[in-house]
């Protein structure tokens, strides 16, 4: 560490997964707060050893939480979800379908009707008394307690004493409550950064809040005050450090020759849209007003539920399609691609078909056109359809520019041959900023201001 860098204000950035990982160390963004700031990585034992090489050249700490915290922080998750339904229509869509997925176990193990409609009854019933009754004298008190107990996550705030916490979060997660909770207690203040789209809509209970809260863009500032009563002066629309990537990529436009689909959490919604893609392909490999060099990518969902639909007929029938994985599983850690992969990948898509997610906001950012295959006829509980209708952060997302949703297969191969046949690549637009800040200033640049917003 030189000199100068030794008399700048201490930062601590509280890493707990490889997901957040991903934003810190596969981006420059240490690199740009180190500008600003001497910075001190406190990561888990897993995220060392997957960035152990970029973790080398850093100031860094390691700490664990209690397994106990993490199987209660999905409890009290569940039941705010059920205390504040009222405040948010994700939140009342989360509880309909924990009650929904507990059905579907009972009907694996129970035939007769009234075994699921008591099942249905008893889900509603646990999430009510934790809701109402235990969130707050007894579930609370001891997710706290469990949290208090991690000395070493504490002695470590204490050695290095940083002069603010930045810590990063993907939903209500012991990492980021007893992050906040020691540094208050050390009179440090603290910065969580909401690292995805949906987190203050949809996967947030906020039981310990931090001085200050950043997000993607000024849908999130808004929601958060509304859902947390957080004043809108502690909420900050930064953008994605995940984005960042892309920022003063040029997009190689001379050869847009890839047609990606990224898939849904369902697989048998996979189907009927690469049956539609392979539909289009057979068109273009025949028609010689169509004919081009295309290459078909298939991202399938990280994380798709169990379904007795089965892909193998359709992917053995669509031959030389790439298919991608967003995520593998590495002895008992799950790894996820680098993120210079995205960027070559996108660099050449000339459209996505892709479902309702913050990727669909990055296809965006680099200027391709999306469409959402919401099936008009599909009203399961996860489906397209249904997830528009129900998750707030969604409102509006068919009126973003370069986003067409699309109710049907004929719609989806009409849009495709639409885009083969004349591709078109419009730039993001000051629209594109309420869902993630894009325009002016940098994620980094926008962090710095905000830690030096609260820094002590």
């Amino acid at each position: 560490m030189s000199g100068s860098s030794q008399n700048l204000p201490k930062i601590a950035i509280v890493v707990s997964n490889l997901f957040h990982a991903r934003s810190v160390l596969e981006t420059p963004l240490i690199q740009s707060l180190q500008n600003s700031f001497g910075i001190v990585v406190f990561c888990t034992q897993e995220v060392l050893e997957t960035y152990e090489e970029v973790l080398s050249q850093q100031e860094c700490r390691l700490f664990q939480i209690d397994k106990r915290a993490e199987i209660l922080s999905n409890r009290i998750m569940n039941a705010g979800a059920f205390r504040y339904r009222n405040k948010s229509k994700s939140f009342r869509y989360r509880v309909t379908r924990r009650i929904a997925e507990s059905t579907r176990i009972s009907k694996k193990r129970m035939s007769l009707f009234s075994f699921e409609k008591l099942s249905k009854v008893l889900i509603w019933l646990m999430l009510f008394i934790d809701g109402l009754i235990l969130y707050r004298v007894y579930l609370i008190p001891r997710y706290r307690k469990i949290l208090d107990s991690n000395s070493h996550f504490l002695k470590i705030f204490q050695e290095v004493n940083p002069s603010a916490s930045v810590i990063w979060s993907q939903s209500m997660e012991p990492a980021s409550s007893s992050a906040v909770r020691f540094s208050r207690e050390l009179d440090i203040p603290t910065m969580m950064i909401a690292d995805n789209w949906d987190n203050l809509f949809s996967k947030t209970v906020l039981v310990e809040k931090p001085d200050l809260i950043g997000c993607f863009g000024m849908q999130g500032v808004e929601f958060g005050s509304k859902l947390h009563g957080i004043p809108v002066r502690r909420i900050v629309a930064l953008g994605s450090a995940r984005f960042e990537i892309y920022r003063g990529q040029k997009k190689v436009l001379r050869n847009p020759d890839t047609i990606l689909y990224a898939g849904s959490s369902m697989l048998a919604e996979d189907e009927r849209v690469l049956k539609v893609l392979l539909k289009v392909k057979k068109q273009v490999e025949n028609d010689g007003d169509l004919r081009a060099n295309l290459i078909w990518k298939y991202r399938p969902h990280p994380f798709p539920q169990q379904s007795k639909t089965n892909l193998e007929v359709i992917l053995e029938e669509f031959k030389d399609l790439q298919v991608e994985r967003t995520n593998e599983i590495t002895g008992s850690v799950q790894t996820w691609p680098r993120l210079t992969d995205s960027v070559a990948e996108l660099a050449r898509t000339r459209i996505a078909v892709c479902m309702p997610s913050s990727y669909l906001l990055e296809v965006r950012i680099n200027a391709v056109k999306v469409i959402v295959p919401a099936f008009e006829d599909n009203s399961e509980m996860t489906s397209c359809k249904t997830l528009l209708s129900n998750l707030e952060h969604l409102n509006g997302l068919k009126g973003l520019a370069g986003v067409n949703i699309a109710s049907s297969e004929a719609e989806i191969e009409s849009r495709l041959i639409e885009a083969i046949r004349n591709p078109k690549f419009l730039p993001p637009d000051p629209s594109l900023d309420w869902y993630v800040q894009w325009s002016g200033e940098g994620f980094a640049e926008n962090l710095t201001a905000a830690i030096q917003r609260i820094i002590r």
